[in-house]
Order: structure tokens, then C-alpha cells, then sequence
């Protein structure tokens, strides 16, 4: 507990804090679950205020070093983590999922999984139910159109103008 601090310490100090949420004893899961809610709002909260349209926030979860520029757009049900860098005009989700990934401006990630990927292109268009990346870099101006099934391990797709147009599988 917070109190049995005093008796390991010969030092004490004291804090003001300026807003009572700041310290919490957390003794259980269920004290942890508001703890992460509060954290998961208020990184919710400072993207919104900068211009960050999240719909439905309630189901979305952004990790704290995540970096989104205003006028991206984040849809329900997306989870995002780790280094990922979502640039201007970009939208996310639904149902999506980015860890360690750079959405650059206008690209569109719609019912994805994306991974320690780079998705390049004003024109890259996903209409897919599924689509998986892991550890790949995709350089595109137009293309992944149509697309009801895509996974990619370990690949590169550089410099094309149409890649995967009318994709069912891959």
C-alpha cells in the first residue's frame, strides 16, 4: 500500500498535484481497469483536441507514443500501438489494428492488421475484409483495390502503379 511507503524511507517529500485523478491506489483488477480507462480517455482526449476525428471512442484504444496528425480520421473498434506515425488525411479502421506502422497522408487502412509497415500513397484504396502485413514496406501511388483476403510476411512492394487490383486471395 501507498502508506507502508513511510516506513521504508527516511526521507520523505511532498507533491501537490493539481487535479485529484493523478493518484491512484490500485489493489485489484477491477481498480486497474478504471485506472486504464482514464489513462485511454485522456490520450483519446489531447488527439481529439488536436484535430483527430475519432468515431466512437469508446472503442478505440491509442497507446501513448503513438503520433497522429490533425484530420486523420479513426473508426471504431481500431487499436493502435507502439511507434506508429499516422500522417494528415489518413483513415483508420474499422477494425483495425497498427503496431509500429507510418500511414502516410491520405492512405486508407480499413478492416487491416498492419505491423512494423510503412503504407505509402495518396491513392492506396483498401476495400478488404482481411488484410495482414508483418514486417513489410509497401511504396505505392494506386492499387490493393477489391481486396477480400490479403496476408504478407516478410515482403516488400516498391515503386508500382497497380499492385493487386481486384484481389480475392493471395
Amino acid at each position: 500500500y501507498l502508506t507502508d511507503i513511510i516506513n521504508f524511507t527516511e526521507d520523505i517529500a511532498s507533491v501537490i498535484l493539481d487535479r485529484n485523478s493523478i493518484l491512484y491506489g490500485i489493489n485489484d483488477l477491477e481498480a486497474l481497469s478504471v485506472v486504464e480507462d482514464m489513462v485511454r480517455k485522456n490520450i483519446l482526449r489531447k488527439h481529439m483536441i488536436s484535430g483527430v476525428n475519432i468515431i466512437n471512442p469508446n472503442t478505440v484504444t491509442i497507446y501513448p507514443d503513438v503520433e497522429i496528425e490533425d484530420g486523420v480520421t479513426i473508426y471504431p473498434n481500431s487499436f493502435i500501438r507502439g511507434n506508429t506515425i499516422i500522417k494528415k488525411g489518413a483513415v483508420i479502421g474499422p477494425n483495425t489494428e497498427l503496431n509500429n506502422a507510418t500511414i502516410l497522408e491520405n492512405a486508407k487502412v480499413k478492416h487491416s492488421v498492419v505491423y512494423d509497415s510503412t503504407i505509402i500513397g495518396e491513392y492506396l484504396r483498401w476495400n478488404s475484409k482481411n488484410l495482414t502485413f508483418i514486417n513489410c514496406v509497401i511504396d505505392s501511388k494506386q492499387g490493393m483495390c477489391y481486396i477480400d483476403n490479403i496476408k504478407l510476411v516478410n515482403c516488400k512492394l516498391l515503386n508500382t502503379n497497380l499492385a493487386f487490383e481486384r484481389v480475392n486471395k493471395l
